[in-house]
């Protein structure tokens, strides 16, 4: 009976290493190449209406900042919100870091070599 639970608690142990060690090869290679201190990342989120899903994006975006996987600055281009979702981008960035501004102003912000496509409806 003893050799019974031995071998089951074995075979825990083996199938559980087997899934730590997928998970971490998965985990490598979803992990972007780092950015070095002469290349800036500039991760644009382009909202309109009322945000729709804004906040799950951002809170996303936050955690694989956070969490060190990509080094990014997020920046957040009003692209036509109502009033509910300038309330919603407001409350996000209470908590979260990440420069808002207009369209036509990214140029300025991120540089000469932005390229803005036009949104189209």
């Amino acid at each position: 009976m003893e050799i019974i639970v031995m071998d089951i608690a074995a075979v825990f142990i083996v199938c559980g290493g087997f899934l730590l060690l997928i998970w971490l090869l998965t985990g490598l290679a979803l992990t972007p190449v780092p950015v070095d201190d002469n290349t800036k990342l500039f991760m644009v989120i382009a909202v309109n209406g009322d945000g729709g899903s804004f906040e799950q994006t951002i809170h996303s975006l936050e955690w694989l900042r956070s969490e060190s996987r990509i080094p990014m600055e997020l920046v957040v281009a009003d692209c036509g919100l109502d009033d509910h979702g300038q309330k919603l981008t407001g409350l996000a960035m209470d908590r979260t870091e990440y420069i808002f501004c207009k369209p036509a102003a990214l140029d300025r912000l991120i540089g000469e070599h932005t390229w803005l496509k036009e949104q189209t409806k």
